[in-house]
């Protein structure tokens, strides 16, 4: 990225930055003026334990609690919050595999 445009644009609720890429070698296809759209990947983890991000309201590297079924019975976790991406948490403890969270409505 050779230069960031720091005035955000708001289109159908996606907030956009545009940016200028400079390129050692262009494709030939490739002309002035184009448009693309991409996603930049910060950080990336694999083989993690996550949540939908719309489950709960958490920061990454913070703890929360959550509404667990343990049978019958509601019990409160405090869950430890990894990475927080676009669609998704990262459950550092607190959790395990099969665990039924309960979503507030």
């Amino acid at each position: 990225m050779s230069r960031l445009v720091p005035k955000r644009a708001s289109t159908q609720g996606a907030v956009t930055y545009n940016v200028f890429v400079a390129l050692d070698q262009a494709p030939p296809d490739l002309l002035p003026g184009m448009t693309a759209d991409a996603d930049i990947i910060v950080e990336e983890r694999k083989d993690v334990m996550t949540l939908p991000r719309r489950a709960l309201r958490a920061r990454p590297n913070t703890t929360v609690s959550l509404s667990v079924l343990q049978g019958t019975e509601r019990i409160t976790r405090s869950v430890k919050i990894g990475l927080v991406g676009d669609l998704n948490v990262e459950i550092l403890s607190g959790l395990q595999e099969g665990d039924q969270v309960v979503l507030e409505q």
